[in-house]
């Protein structure tokens, strides 16, 4: 699988929450290089060839972490895949997952985990295995 380079993308005008529940007192643009954060300030310049988003006041928030999720992979792929869960989190602006152990093993999760989901840009971070309220011992 070919890795595509991020694109640039410049959003401009968007109120910054800093994650604490308060918003910085004006209207700023955001550069993203390389698929991460270059630049938060006000008048950025447009980098040739960027996707521009006019944000037009919209609110922008830190990603959220969705603490239990469940993944498909290995044997029930027809329900959802690492690269499926990906898209469905970044959708809904959650940028890290806490996955829990399938069926097979928590060793088995926590390969997947770092394997597949390596060059994803969802954090998957895999959770240990619980049976009755205790930790399990596998």
């Amino acid at each position: 699988m070919a890795l595509h380079p991020a694109p640039s993308v410049l959003v401009k005008d968007v109120l910054i929450y800093n994650g604490l529940g308060q918003p910085e007192s004006e209207l700023q643009d955001i550069l993203v290089l390389g698929g991460h954060i270059s630049a938060i300030g006000t008048g950025l310049t447009e980098p040739e060839g960027a996707i521009i988003i006019e944000g037009k006041g919209a609110a922008v928030i830190p990603g959220l972490f969705d603490m239990l999720a469940n993944c498909g992979e290995p044997r029930h792929e027809h329900l959802e895949t690492f690269s499926s869960l990906s898209d469905t989190a970044l959708a809904g602006g959650f940028t890290g997952i806490a996955i829990a152990p399938n069926a097979d093993s928590a060793k088995t999760t926590t390969i997947l985990c770092a394997t597949k989901a390596a060059n994803m840009v969802v954090i998957f971070i895999p959770l240990p295995p619980f049976h009755n309220n205790k930790r399990a011992r596998n």
